[in-house]
């Protein structure tokens, strides 16, 4: 199931066999459409993402075009693949082992997201942002990748013993279910981290203090970096921020306590 503006797709599975169908809310006058054979449907603007068993009862990957009518089978590797979600021209599936991939059906190209074992309802993509959920420490947690950074960074979101499941994501928000709640974040670093791997320490500092002098800082999120909120960075954001590490001050300046 899936929304792309007035858009609804689903899987119907009153005949007994899995059919993926799609309707335009915006022209309640038109039935739904009958899209093809298939399950876990997910819908981006005019394409629908979903997975077909062929007769040898493998499971690959197609996308249908709703502004052309052609349906295409985008993954059919050997074992199964299975369709995750759809952003744009950007696939997100699981391969036969289990890891995340992403296909681009601009060239073809496959970027691997992660290599631990997710199951299917645990990632979602919008954008260029990917989000799942995986329990390589017994209990799940949520991580987001921004596939556009030049060398994609993983980010955790959750760090309890809850378990975290079924994140989605749309822009910059992320919501998940919990065990005990439900749970959401907005992505991006706080104020302080300034490379975004989700810890304040000393590297920030430094970070900062490099890209003021103007020496090549590879990963540097500007968002994080001006602590003062003095509408620039320079020496002065450094020096807090390793204060705050050391814990000479509570908190930043532009930061309640």
């Amino acid at each position: 199931t899936g929304v792309s503006g007035t858009r609804v797709v689903w899987l119907d599975q009153s005949t007994g066999a899995d059919r993926v169908f799609v309707r335009d809310m915006a022209d309640l006058g038109n039935p739904a459409m009958f899209v093809h054979d298939g399950n876990s449907p997910k819908i981006s603007g005019n394409r629908i993402a979903f997975t077909v068993t062929s007769d040898t009862t493998q499971k690959d990957v197609y996308v249908h075009d709703l502004s052309t009518g052609s349906t295409t089978a985008v993954v059919a590797d050997p074992g199964d693949q299975q369709a995750v979600g759809i952003s744009g021209k950007l696939v997100l599936y699981l391969d036969a082992d289990q890891s995340l991939q992403v296909l681009d059906l601009s060239n073809g190209a496959r970027t691997t997201v992660t290599t631990q074992k997710v199951a299917n309802g645990t990632a979602a993509i919008s954008g260029s942002k990917v989000v799942r959920a995986d329990s390589r420490d017994g209990t799940g947690d949520v991580f987001v990748v921004d596939l556009a950074d030049a060398t994609p960074w993983e980010v955790r979101l959750t760090a309890t013993q809850d378990s975290h499941i079924q994140p989605r994501i749309s822009g910059n928000r992320v919501v998940w279910a919990s065990r005990s709640t439900s749970s959401w974040a907005e992505l991006g670093p706080e104020l302080g981290d300034a490379n975004y791997n989700s810890t304040v320490d000393i590297v920030d500092a430094l970070v900062v203090s490099n890209y003021y002098v103007g020496n090549p800082v590879p990963r540097f999120f500007p968002s994080a970096a001006d602590v003062n909120c003095s509408g620039a960075i320079d020496s002065v954001d450094s020096l807090l921020i390793s204060q705050r590490y050391v814990g000479l001050i509570p908190s930043f300046p532009c930061q309640p306590e």
